[in-house]
Protein backbone atom coordinates (compact mmCIF):
# COMPACT_ATOMS: atom_id res chain seq x y z
CA UNK A 1 0.00 0.00 0.00
CA UNK A 2 1.33 3.43 -0.96
CA UNK A 3 0.71 6.30 1.44
CA UNK A 4 0.69 9.90 0.19
CA UNK A 5 1.64 12.76 2.51
CA UNK A 6 -0.99 15.44 2.99
CA UNK A 7 -1.39 18.69 4.86
CA UNK A 8 1.27 21.12 6.01
CA UNK A 9 4.53 19.38 6.90
CA UNK A 10 2.82 16.06 6.14
CA UNK A 11 0.81 16.17 9.34
CA UNK A 12 -1.38 13.38 7.96
CA UNK A 13 -1.19 10.75 5.25
CA UNK A 14 -3.76 9.20 2.92
CA UNK A 15 -4.07 6.09 0.76
CA UNK A 16 -6.55 4.52 -1.64
CA UNK A 17 -5.44 0.90 -2.09
CA UNK A 18 -8.92 -0.27 -3.14
CA UNK A 19 -12.45 0.99 -2.54
CA UNK A 20 -11.56 1.93 1.01
CA UNK A 21 -10.16 5.42 1.55
CA UNK A 22 -7.62 5.48 4.38
CA UNK A 23 -6.26 8.36 6.46
CA UNK A 24 -3.93 8.57 9.43
CA UNK A 25 -2.90 11.51 11.61
CA UNK A 26 0.87 11.71 12.10
CA UNK A 27 1.01 14.89 14.21
CA UNK A 28 -1.10 16.79 16.69
CA UNK A 29 -1.91 20.48 16.61
CA UNK A 30 0.67 22.78 18.18
CA UNK A 31 -1.92 25.43 19.05
CA UNK A 32 -5.53 25.20 20.10
CA UNK A 33 -8.04 27.73 18.75
CA UNK A 34 -11.44 27.61 20.40
CA UNK A 35 -12.48 30.32 17.91
CA UNK A 36 -12.80 28.96 14.36
CA UNK A 37 -12.22 32.37 12.76
CA UNK A 38 -8.80 32.60 14.39
CA UNK A 39 -7.95 29.06 13.29
CA UNK A 40 -8.96 29.88 9.71
CA UNK A 41 -6.82 33.04 9.72
CA UNK A 42 -3.83 31.08 11.03
CA UNK A 43 -4.40 28.39 8.41
CA UNK A 44 -4.61 30.89 5.54
CA UNK A 45 -1.47 32.74 6.59
CA UNK A 46 0.56 29.53 6.73
CA UNK A 47 -0.83 28.38 3.39
CA UNK A 48 0.24 31.65 1.79
CA UNK A 49 3.68 31.47 3.42
CA UNK A 50 4.19 27.98 2.00
CA UNK A 51 2.66 28.35 -1.48
CA UNK A 52 2.38 32.07 -2.20
CA UNK A 53 5.54 32.36 -4.31
CA UNK A 54 3.42 31.24 -7.29
CA UNK A 55 -0.07 32.45 -8.26
CA UNK A 56 -2.84 31.06 -6.08
CA UNK A 57 -6.18 30.07 -7.57
CA UNK A 58 -9.28 29.27 -5.54
CA UNK A 59 -11.85 26.76 -6.77
CA UNK A 60 -14.95 28.82 -5.98
CA UNK A 61 -18.08 26.72 -6.42
CA UNK A 62 -20.40 29.05 -4.55
CA UNK A 63 -20.96 26.57 -1.74
CA UNK A 64 -20.43 27.36 1.93
CA UNK A 65 -16.94 25.84 2.13
CA UNK A 66 -15.43 27.62 -0.86
CA UNK A 67 -16.97 30.95 0.13
CA UNK A 68 -15.45 30.60 3.60
CA UNK A 69 -12.06 30.10 1.92
CA UNK A 70 -12.60 33.16 -0.28
CA UNK A 71 -13.67 35.30 2.67
CA UNK A 72 -10.69 34.31 4.81
CA UNK A 73 -8.14 34.78 2.01
CA UNK A 74 -9.62 38.19 1.18
CA UNK A 75 -9.73 39.22 4.83
CA UNK A 76 -6.05 38.32 5.25
CA UNK A 77 -5.09 40.26 2.10
CA UNK A 78 -3.82 37.12 0.39
CA UNK A 79 -3.79 37.55 -3.42
CA UNK A 80 -5.75 34.89 -5.28
CA UNK A 81 -7.85 34.40 -8.41
CA UNK A 82 -11.20 32.59 -8.10
CA UNK A 83 -12.02 29.93 -10.69
CA UNK A 84 -15.74 29.40 -11.28
CA UNK A 85 -16.69 26.33 -13.29
CA UNK A 86 -20.09 26.33 -15.02
CA UNK A 87 -21.11 22.80 -15.99
CA UNK A 88 -23.79 23.30 -18.64
CA UNK A 89 -25.81 25.33 -16.11
CA UNK A 90 -26.40 22.26 -13.92
CA UNK A 91 -24.76 24.14 -11.04
CA UNK A 92 -26.18 27.53 -11.99
CA UNK A 93 -27.91 28.17 -8.64
CA UNK A 94 -24.73 27.57 -6.67
CA UNK A 95 -22.28 29.28 -9.02
CA UNK A 96 -24.43 32.42 -8.87
CA UNK A 97 -23.28 32.86 -5.27
CA UNK A 98 -19.66 32.52 -6.40
CA UNK A 99 -20.09 35.20 -9.06
CA UNK A 100 -21.96 37.45 -6.66
CA UNK A 101 -19.20 37.14 -4.04
CA UNK A 102 -16.65 38.23 -6.64
CA UNK A 103 -18.88 41.10 -7.75
CA UNK A 104 -19.44 42.52 -4.27
CA UNK A 105 -15.74 42.26 -3.42
CA UNK A 106 -14.58 43.69 -6.76
CA UNK A 107 -12.55 40.60 -7.68
CA UNK A 108 -12.36 39.42 -11.28
CA UNK A 109 -12.78 35.62 -11.48
CA UNK A 110 -11.87 33.17 -14.21
CA UNK A 111 -15.12 31.65 -15.44
CA UNK A 112 -14.87 28.36 -17.34
CA UNK A 113 -17.97 27.25 -19.22
CA UNK A 114 -18.23 23.59 -20.23
CA UNK A 115 -21.21 22.45 -22.29
CA UNK A 116 -22.75 18.98 -22.22
CA UNK A 117 -21.18 18.34 -25.61
CA UNK A 118 -17.72 19.18 -24.21
CA UNK A 119 -18.02 17.13 -21.00
CA UNK A 120 -17.00 13.77 -22.54
CA UNK A 121 -13.81 15.13 -24.11
CA UNK A 122 -12.75 17.75 -21.54
CA UNK A 123 -13.62 15.88 -18.35
CA UNK A 124 -14.51 12.22 -18.79
CA UNK A 125 -12.07 11.08 -21.47
CA UNK A 126 -9.15 12.74 -19.71
CA UNK A 127 -9.82 11.85 -16.09
CA UNK A 128 -11.94 8.70 -15.97
CA UNK A 129 -9.03 6.41 -16.90
CA UNK A 130 -6.99 7.89 -14.07
CA UNK A 131 -9.84 7.51 -11.57
CA UNK A 132 -10.82 4.04 -12.81
CA UNK A 133 -12.52 1.94 -10.09
CA UNK A 134 -11.84 4.62 -7.48
CA UNK A 135 -15.15 6.27 -6.71
CA UNK A 136 -18.61 7.13 -7.98
CA UNK A 137 -18.11 10.75 -6.99
CA UNK A 138 -18.18 13.09 -9.96
CA UNK A 139 -16.44 15.80 -7.95
CA UNK A 140 -13.18 13.85 -8.01
CA UNK A 141 -12.93 14.55 -11.76
CA UNK A 142 -13.73 18.24 -11.29
CA UNK A 143 -11.07 18.59 -8.59
CA UNK A 144 -8.38 17.27 -10.93
CA UNK A 145 -9.59 19.38 -13.85
CA UNK A 146 -9.34 22.60 -11.82
CA UNK A 147 -6.00 21.57 -10.27
CA UNK A 148 -4.52 20.95 -13.71
CA UNK A 149 -5.87 24.28 -14.95
CA UNK A 150 -4.05 26.05 -12.10
CA UNK A 151 -0.83 24.14 -12.76
CA UNK A 152 -0.99 24.88 -16.48
CA UNK A 153 -1.22 28.58 -15.61
CA UNK A 154 1.82 28.47 -13.35
CA UNK A 155 0.05 28.29 -10.02
CA UNK A 156 -1.52 26.20 -7.30
CA UNK A 157 -5.15 25.48 -6.48
CA UNK A 158 -6.78 26.10 -3.11
CA UNK A 159 -10.07 24.30 -2.57
CA UNK A 160 -12.77 24.05 0.05
CA UNK A 161 -12.58 20.26 0.18
CA UNK A 162 -11.38 18.41 3.24
CA UNK A 163 -13.99 19.63 5.71
CA UNK A 164 -14.57 16.77 8.14
CA UNK A 165 -18.01 15.41 7.29
CA UNK A 166 -20.58 14.51 9.92
CA UNK A 167 -23.03 11.62 9.89
CA UNK A 168 -25.97 12.85 11.94
CA UNK A 169 -27.43 9.40 12.67
CA UNK A 170 -24.26 7.83 14.08
CA UNK A 171 -22.83 11.13 15.41
CA UNK A 172 -19.49 10.20 13.84
CA UNK A 173 -17.15 12.09 11.54
CA UNK A 174 -15.51 10.99 8.31
CA UNK A 175 -13.58 12.12 5.23
CA UNK A 176 -13.79 10.66 1.75
CA UNK A 177 -11.60 10.13 -1.28
CA UNK A 178 -12.97 13.29 -2.91
CA UNK A 179 -11.45 15.36 -0.09
CA UNK A 180 -7.90 14.25 -0.97
CA UNK A 181 -8.05 13.53 -4.71
CA UNK A 182 -5.37 16.09 -5.51
CA UNK A 183 -3.03 14.81 -2.76
CA UNK A 184 -3.34 11.27 -4.12
CA UNK A 185 -3.10 12.06 -7.84
CA UNK A 186 -1.07 15.31 -7.96
CA UNK A 187 1.21 14.92 -4.92
CA UNK A 188 3.18 17.97 -3.81
CA UNK A 189 1.79 20.17 -6.59
CA UNK A 190 -0.99 21.87 -4.61
CA UNK A 191 -1.85 22.43 -0.96
CA UNK A 192 -4.19 19.98 0.71
CA UNK A 193 -7.79 21.23 0.88
CA UNK A 194 -8.15 24.29 3.11
CA UNK A 195 -9.96 22.54 5.97
CA UNK A 196 -7.26 19.90 6.44
CA UNK A 197 -4.20 21.98 5.63
CA UNK A 198 -3.23 22.16 9.32
CA UNK A 199 -4.23 20.11 12.35
CA UNK A 200 -5.14 23.39 14.03
CA UNK A 201 -8.04 24.15 11.69
CA UNK A 202 -9.25 20.53 11.69
CA UNK A 203 -9.27 20.51 15.51
CA UNK A 204 -11.02 23.87 15.75
CA UNK A 205 -13.69 22.80 13.24
CA UNK A 206 -14.57 19.68 15.21
CA UNK A 207 -14.28 21.40 18.60
CA UNK A 208 -17.08 23.87 17.84
CA UNK A 209 -19.26 21.35 16.07
CA UNK A 210 -22.71 21.05 17.68
CA UNK A 211 -23.69 17.38 17.56
CA UNK A 212 -27.38 18.28 17.78
CA UNK A 213 -27.27 20.07 14.41
CA UNK A 214 -26.53 18.73 10.96
CA UNK A 215 -23.44 19.72 9.00
CA UNK A 216 -24.91 22.60 7.00
CA UNK A 217 -26.41 24.31 10.07
CA UNK A 218 -23.09 23.96 11.89
CA UNK A 219 -21.24 25.64 9.05
CA UNK A 220 -23.69 28.53 9.01
CA UNK A 221 -23.08 28.97 12.73
CA UNK A 222 -19.32 29.50 12.53
CA UNK A 223 -18.39 30.20 8.87
CA UNK A 224 -19.94 33.68 8.87
CA UNK A 225 -21.35 33.27 5.36
CA UNK A 226 -24.94 33.41 4.14
CA UNK A 227 -27.25 30.45 3.56
CA UNK A 228 -27.85 29.06 0.06
CA UNK A 229 -29.13 25.86 -1.59
CA UNK A 230 -26.71 22.95 -1.97
CA UNK A 231 -26.42 21.70 -5.54
CA UNK A 232 -26.22 18.03 -6.49
CA UNK A 233 -24.89 18.10 -10.04
CA UNK A 234 -25.15 14.42 -10.88
CA UNK A 235 -28.97 14.06 -11.14
CA UNK A 236 -28.96 17.00 -13.56
CA UNK A 237 -26.44 15.23 -15.78
CA UNK A 238 -28.27 11.94 -15.81
CA UNK A 239 -31.63 13.52 -16.56
CA UNK A 240 -30.47 15.74 -19.38
CA UNK A 241 -27.64 14.12 -21.28
CA UNK A 242 -27.73 10.53 -22.55
CA UNK A 243 -24.03 10.51 -23.45
CA UNK A 244 -22.96 11.39 -19.93
CA UNK A 245 -25.42 8.88 -18.46
CA UNK A 246 -23.98 6.10 -20.62
CA UNK A 247 -20.43 6.96 -19.54
CA UNK A 248 -21.39 6.89 -15.87
CA UNK A 249 -23.23 3.57 -16.22
CA UNK A 250 -20.26 2.00 -17.97
CA UNK A 251 -17.99 3.25 -15.24
CA UNK A 252 -20.27 1.85 -12.54
CA UNK A 253 -19.85 -1.67 -13.96
CA UNK A 254 -16.27 -1.69 -12.73
CA UNK A 255 -17.08 -0.60 -9.19
CA UNK A 256 -18.40 -3.78 -7.65
CA UNK A 257 -19.23 -2.45 -4.19
CA UNK A 258 -19.75 0.91 -2.52
CA UNK A 259 -16.56 2.94 -1.97
CA UNK A 260 -15.96 3.45 1.74
CA UNK A 261 -14.86 6.64 3.52
CA UNK A 262 -12.42 6.92 6.40
CA UNK A 263 -14.32 7.07 9.68
CA UNK A 264 -12.58 9.12 12.37
CA UNK A 265 -15.04 8.26 15.11
CA UNK A 266 -16.66 10.53 17.65
CA UNK A 267 -16.05 14.21 18.28
CA UNK A 268 -14.16 13.43 21.48
CA UNK A 269 -11.96 10.85 19.77
CA UNK A 270 -10.84 13.41 17.16
CA UNK A 271 -10.20 16.02 19.83
CA UNK A 272 -8.14 13.53 21.82
CA UNK A 273 -6.07 12.69 18.73
CA UNK A 274 -5.41 16.31 17.68
CA UNK A 275 -5.32 18.38 20.87
CA UNK A 276 -1.83 19.72 21.71
CA UNK A 277 -0.04 17.90 24.50
CA UNK A 278 0.12 21.21 26.38
CA UNK A 279 -2.82 23.61 25.97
Amino acid sequence: MIWSPAGRNSWLRVAKPDLNFMLEFTNRATKFYDNFEEAADYNAQLLYKDWGASPLFLSLSGGLDSELCARILFKNKIPFTPIILNLADTNKAESWFAEYWCYKNNIKPIIINISFEELPSKIFAKYLPEMHKMSYQFGTLINLFVADYAENHGGHIISGVGDINFDFESKKFYCDYIDFTVDLHRPNKHPTGFFMYTPEIALSYVYQFNLDLDEQYNKLNFYNVGARPKTDYLPNFTRINDTVLTILKNRAKYILSDPQPNWYGSKQEIIDNLMPDIV
